[in-house]
């Protein structure tokens, strides 16, 4: 994120204006004018805290993540992993979910933006993820052997994982 006091009414405006604008066109034709335009914030508010469109969208995206794909600890390790893969897979299939493509395609041409996705979008999940498996490990849920890693990469490889899926064998 970029330098410079955030105005929280303000900061609100831009994201969400910027959300819409990702559901109306893809994100390589949307400017950071037409940004500033819907939120009715000046193009250098934007520009004072994020480095470009992209980042301002993925951080207008994280809210979409974050409220449906929950990383829960319910002391269930079995059904919060379940609900992850169930949550994970919904969203992929849906119009907003269908956005996320938009930023794997922008790290394939924008290294910083890459390392940006990599390192404050997908490693904070991963580390939540992570800390799920080690609290289920010391209650005994798991075996404290799990490729933790190929765990974690499991909602990836299967997405179409029918509802019942099990962890039983981790």
């Amino acid at each position: 994120k970029g330098r410079g006091r955030r105005n929280t009414k303000s900061e609100e405006a831009i994201l969400k204006s910027t959300f819409e604008l990702l559901k109306e066109k893809p994100l390589r034709d949307i400017t950071i004018e037409a940004i500033a335009r819907k939120a009715g914030v000046g193009k250098m508010t934007i520009y004072k805290w994020w480095p470009g469109k992209a980042y301002v969208a993925l951080d207008a995206y994280r809210e979409v993540i974050e409220r449906n794909i929950p990383i829960a600890d319910t002391g269930d390790v079995e059904k919060d992993l379940a609900d992850l893969l169930r949550s994970a897979t919904i969203l992929s299939g849906s119009p907003d979910g269908r956005i996320f493509g938009q930023f794997l395609a922008e790290t394939q041409c924008d290294p910083d933006f890459a390392k940006f996705f990599r390192e404050d979008f997908l490693k904070p999940r991963r580390d939540a993820i992570q800390e799920l498996l080690g609290r289920a490990v010391m209650r005994g849920e798991i075996d404290g052997t799990v490729n933790k890693e190929l765990v974690l990469d499991l909602p990836r490889a299967c997405t179409s994982a029918p509802p019942s899926f099990s962890f039983r064998y981790v």
